[in-house]
């Protein structure tokens, strides 16, 4: 039953363009020269229309293409004006700020020397001699007169 109802169903649909009515200007036959120039003037003249449209837009286009320029340019000199006028007061305050960084770093360097030395004395006395005993991480490959001499037994 559904079989069948499915087939019916597709080749009704397959069918129907083929069952459907010719249109109006079909099978007539080619057109006489009359036709011809008639369809020639109609789209010339269509044609004509168009360009004249085509003129109009482009002009439109070149006129909001001015518009956006010349905003644009305002823009840029008002941007390039206000620059200039800050432009003083952003270069002092980078070199304040560059200087700040420098006084900055000098500090952090001393205080880290003073703590290397700090550490150096802290602790017992035998403590104090494995430190000065220890390899240092960038001295692995190379020989350190530091290290303890090894016992062989």
């Amino acid at each position: 039953m559904k079989i069948t109802l499915l087939t019916t169903m597709v080749s009704l649909l397959i069918s129907l363009p083929a069952v459907a009515d010719k249109p109006e200007w079909a099978g007539k036959g080619k057109p006489t020269a009359e036709q011809k120039a008639a369809h020639t003037a109609a789209m010339q003249a269509k044609d004509e229309g168009a360009d004249e449209l085509e003129e109009e837009m482009a002009e439109k286009k070149d006129k909001l293409k001015k518009e956006k320029k010349a905003k644009k340019d305002k823009a840029k000199k008002a941007k390039a004006d206000k620059a200039e006028e800050g432009m003083d007061d952003d270069i002092s305050d980078d070199m304040d700020e560059n200087k700040a960084k420098a006084q900055q770093k000098k500090k952090s360097m001393s205080d880290k020397t003073e703590q290397v030395q700090n550490e150096a004395t802290k602790g017992s006395e035998k403590g104090q001699e494995e430190r000065q005993g220890r390899k240092k991480w960038w001295k692995i490959w190379g020989d350190d007169e530091t290290a303890p001499a090894q016992d062989s037994q």
